[in-house]
C-alpha cells in the first residue's frame, strides 16, 4: 500500500502508471455507442417516476430508497443493459461486476449478466445510502429519455 492506495508491481511495465477510474471508462464507452432510440422509455410507470423525480418528491430519505427500489424493479423489466452499466459505473454495485460492465458496455447483449447486477442492486438496496438511492434514480432518468405513449 502506498498512500492508501494498492500499488502492483509488474516486470512488465517500464514505467508506474495512474490507476483506471473503470466507472468512467466504462460510461464513456457505453455512452459513445449506445442508441438514443433504444433509451427512450414509453412505459407509464417510469414517466410516472420521471414526473415525480423532477418534482423532486423523492427528497425525503425514506422515499429516496423507496424511489430506488420502484425503478430498479422498473428498469429490470424494460431496460437492464443500460441500466446495469449504470449502477457499475456509478460505484452503486459490487467491483466484481466491472468486467461483466465493460462487455456490455462495449455492446455485448447479456441479458442474464445484466439482470443479475441489477438484481444485485435490489437485493443490497436497504444498505444504500439515501445519497446513493438518489443517485441511482438521477443517473436512470438521466440516461433514459421518458416519452409517455400516445
Amino acid at each position: 500500500m502506498d498512500h492508501n492506495r494498492i500499488c502492483i508491481a509488474d516486470d512488465g511495465l517500464q514505467q508506474p502508471r495512474s490507476a483506471r477510474n473503470h466507472g468512467e471508462e466504462i460510461l464513456d464507452l457505453w455512452i459513445k455507442r449506445r442508441q438514443q432510440a433504444e433509451l427512450t422509455i414509453t412505459d407509464e410507470r417510469f414517466h410516472k417516476l420521471s414526473q415525480q423525480v423532477a418534482r423532486e418528491k423523492y427528497l425525503d430519505p425514506n422515499v429516496a430508497k423507496e424511489m430506488a427500489k420502484a425503478m430498479g424493479w422498473m428498469m429490470l423489466d424494460l431496460s437492464p443493459v443500460p441500466t446495469a452499466v449504470l449502477l457499475v459505473a456509478r460505484g452503486l454495485v459490487g467491483v466484481h461486476h466491472v468486467y461483466q460492465a465493460h462487455r456490455l458496455a462495449r455492446g455485448e447483449n447479456d441479458l442474464v449478466g445484466a439482470k443479475k447486477i441489477v438484481t444485485d442492486f435490489l437485493r443490497n438496496i436497504d444498505s444504500l445510502s439515501p445519497e446513493e438511492a438518489r443517485a441511482m434514480v438521477d443517473a436512470v432518468v438521466e440516461h433514459h429519455p421518458s416519452s409517455p405513449r400516445v
